[in-house]
């Protein structure tokens, strides 16, 4: 499993973009948002991943170090630098993913898991649930935010070696 797996293989999820908001006797009014676009690059080479195995014990295979099984609450744990397009630092994504259904097979495993996008301007929070199988990366949800990205929605998807952050984030 590579520690890249981890962060952007997940399940589609877009949070809604806009609620109506309605009261009695007064009508419906609906919240403006602003798009914002971030493409950032997760520097893998500094990466520093950890496994943390609960009782009952995992087996590790002891060519690769990998797990051969999980079971309910093993939990991953990952840090890595975040890059510009430029490649100069602007932050890092902290997370940590729980195993919550464990199968005979890692890779049918499920586990969820949560982020940090720690950014200059404020932190980005997210959601997934990995796919194990390095398959195919997928959508990430971004919960929330702080800072000038207080509200925020939207998604982080893989391109290639670098992720777009599609914001949508609520105009006062």
């Amino acid at each position: 499993m590579k520690a890249k797996t981890i962060m952007l293989a997940g399940v589609v999820s877009l949070a809604p973009l806009a609620v109506a908001q309605a009261s009695p006797g007064s009508s419906s009014a609906t919240p403006t948002f602003q798009k914002r676009v971030l493409i950032l690059r997760e520097q893998e080479s500094k990466a520093r991943v950890a496994f943390v195995d609960n009782v009952p014990r995992t087996t590790i295979d002891p060519k690769t170090g990998e797990p051969r099984n999980f079971s309910a609450g093993d939990l991953f744990t990952a840090s890595k630098p975040l890059l510009d397009r430029a490649r100069r630092a602007v932050g890092s994504v902290e997370e940590h993913c729980v195993i919550t259904s464990p199968a005979k097979s890692p890779e049918r495993s499920i586990a969820v898991c949560t982020a940090l996008l720690r950014l200059k301007e404020g932190i980005l929070t997210a959601a997934l649930s990995p796919d194990f199988t390095d398959a195919t990366p997928r959508v990430v949800a971004i919960t929330g935010g702080t800072g000038p990205y207080a509200g925020a929605t939207g998604q982080i998807v893989p391109q290639g070696d670098t992720i777009r952050i599609t914001l949508f984030i609520p105009v006062d």
